[in-house]
């Protein structure tokens, strides 16, 4: 029972939009660093995790699909 695995899926774009508001209004708007800046480390982030999804598939491989 207690070994299922759980996909949280999500719409990407969506969920940008949300960090980015949540990240301006976190520093203030003038702090923020846009994703074509070379240290920000969330477009990184971003591109493995795409990569991951198209490569392993994790949403056929769980026992519980959680759409957020």
């Amino acid at each position: 029972m207690w070994d299922k695995t759980i996909y949280l899926d999500s719409n990407f774009a969506k969920a940008d939009k949300k960090r980015i508001a949540r990240e301006k209004k976190k520093r203030g708007g003038k702090a923020y660093i846009p994703e074509n800046y070379p240290d920000n480390w969330t477009k990184y982030y971003k591109e493995a995790y795409r990569r991951y999804v198209r490569k392993y598939n994790p949403q056929n491989n769980c026992d519980i699909i959680c759409k957020i």
